[in-house]
């Protein structure tokens, strides 16, 4: 019988038995009870909606309320075109709510809901689902009737308002 196998059974006998009476931490599970760091995401940065200044004297020059655009796609809430004697902007009312989803952006569209968008001019993304905002409106505005929440990854109406 050779010598070799006897060797390396009592090299690995040695070295269990320095591991079992040592213990190496480096390879080692540890168990520690402290709860684990609070993840907190911030927010994008966005920038805040501009203002509509109350001493000014707005004048609301048409106003709708949104309605849904399919049953999943849902959007309720008012929304107005205001002019504060600077600018022209487009309101939406503290009572918004817009479903959630990817890719949103609000649209003014010279056709009606349920129509083709037409030539429509793009404001941006929808700043937030839910709450009142504004957007700067271009000079044009009398050729626009129909604001349009648009998912443009997915080609979807989520909801529309009429201005009347």
């Amino acid at each position: 019988m050779s010598r070799k196998p006897i060797i390396i059974a009592g090299v690995i006998a040695a070295a269990v038995g320095v591991v079992a009476a040592v213990g190496i931490t480096g390879f080692a599970l540890n168990n520690i009870a402290e709860e684990a760091p609070l993840t907190v995401q911030q927010p994008a940065a966005v920038e805040p909606p501009p203002t509509v200044d109350p001493d000014a004297g707005p004048v609301v020059l048409r106003s709708g309320t949104f309605v849904d655009g399919d049953a999943i796609h849902r959007g309720s809430g008012s929304v107005s075109i205001v002019d504060d004697g600077e600018q022209v902007l487009l309101v939406f009312g503290d009572d918004v709510s817009i479903t959630p989803g990817p890719d949103l952006f609000v649209y003014l569209s010279p056709n009606g809901p349920g129509e083709d968008l037409g030539e429509f001019v793009s404001l941006g993304t929808l700043t937030a689902d839910t709450g009142a905002q504004a957007y700067v409106l271009p000079d044009n505005i009398d050729d626009y009737r129909t604001v349009v929440i648009w998912c443009r990854a997915f080609s979807i109406t989520f909801a529309t308002a009429e201005l009347t």
